[in-house]
């Protein structure tokens, strides 16, 4: 489980999460479910997070992860990016994921907005 201050969602596989540290520094981790050939991404989004308290994600990473040989530890991490194979998130109210941008190539780029 790690704790999160804030969420981006770039794709519906793919989400960055936004961490303050105790030294003003902001950490960062991309977590990236990749979908099955036949299914969609496991990830799963609750509105449970306690009014009183931060978000969270719960993620296992799979073998080999992107850029780093294993599973970070959520409170060490500055800037990673890793595979899971499945994910929760779990947050106040669904107006606080906020869109993020995504670059495919020569297949195009842009920006997940967020629907109200």
């Amino acid at each position: 489980m790690t704790e999160v201050d804030r969420v981006l969602m770039h794709e519906p596989h793919r989400y960055t999460f936004l961490v303050q540290r105790d030294d003003n520094t902001v950490g960062q981790i991309v977590i990236s479910v990749p979908p099955q050939a036949d299914s969609y991404p496991d990830v799963t989004i609750r509105t449970d997070a306690p009014a009183d308290g931060k978000m969270w994600v719960e993620f296992n990473c799979v073998d080999g992860t992107m850029f780093v040989d294993t599973c970070p530890d959520p409170k060490n991490f500055m800037t990673s990016r890793v595979y899971a194979n499945s994910m929760t998130i779990h947050i106040h109210r669904i107006d606080e994921i906020s869109g993020g941008g995504w670059d495919h190539g020569k297949h195009g780029r842009g920006q997940t907005n967020v629907i109200e």
